[in-house]
């Protein structure tokens, strides 16, 4: 019998091989060293209030509550027609008003929750809190969407470093994120074979798609033989 040549050579790759390309998917670049910048955190805003000022607002009667309500859903108002202009690429002047801090927001929210059904300001104050439920759900969601786009970033970039590492290792494999916000990863290799795909789900590198977020991992020589992995996390019994 002849040997399987994708037997030989994803023996041969799987000792420190593979180990090489997992290094570069995980460290970042296949130099042995990162190639990636120290990451720059900004400045993180203060979220706290003086408790003085706590005080002095909580002592507001129930008129000046709903009167600051309206304040800060205006200034968010104002924040947000800022923010979005900046992010087309538009000119705008920043409003006068600070950035909002969320002990700043939860704060008012907290003391329209204490406006009394009997104060002729409760009907108001119910609507502020509404409209201010419905500003943390939209921000929530546009923050969930940015996460979504940084994670989908991600794992293009896992998939570029993956190739990398197999061409490192003289393989001619193609490697490619796709699908829904790139969960789908595609190893490609014209000599790929069960052993091949046996050594992958070995070195590490299948767990760290999963790590990655991926859902599936599809490992083809592109003609008729495929190997699946499915890595959608599994409910909790």
């Amino acid at each position: 019998m002849s040997e399987d040549p994708g037997n030989s050579l994803g023996f041969k790759v799987f000792g420190w091989g593979l180990s090489f390309i997992l290094a570069c998917v995980v460290v970042g670049s296949c130099s042995g060293s990162s190639d990636k910048a120290a990451p720059k955190h900004a400045p993180v805003a203060n979220t706290t209030i003086d408790d003085h000022a706590i005080d002095a607002f909580t002592a507001l009667p129930a008129s000046e509550q709903v009167k600051a309500g309206e304040a800060m859903v205006k200034r968010r108002k104002e924040r947000e027609a800022y923010g979005r202009a900046v992010l087309a690429g538009k000119k705008a002047k920043e409003p006068n008003s600070e950035s909002i801090k969320t002990t700043e927001w939860n704060l008012v929210k907290q003391r329209l929750n204490l406006v009394r059904p009997e104060a002729p300001e409760y009907q108001r104050a119910q609507a502020l809190l509404l409209q201010m439920a419905a500003d943390d759900k939209k921000t929530a969601l546009e923050i969930a969407k940015s996460e979504e786009r940084d994670s989908a970033g991600a794992r293009q970039g896992f998939a570029e470093r993956l190739d990398e590492g197999f061409v490192r290792q003289r393989m001619n494999v193609d490697v490619r994120a796709s699908g829904p916000n790139n969960t789908i990863l595609t190893i490609k290799w014209a000599l790929a074979s069960k052993v091949f795909a046996h050594d992958m789900s070995e070195s590490g590198i299948i767990n760290q798609a999963a790590k990655e977020g991926f859902k599936k991992v599809v490992i083809t020589d592109g003609y008729s033989f495929n190997w699946r992995w499915d890595l959608t996390p599994k409910p909790k019994r």
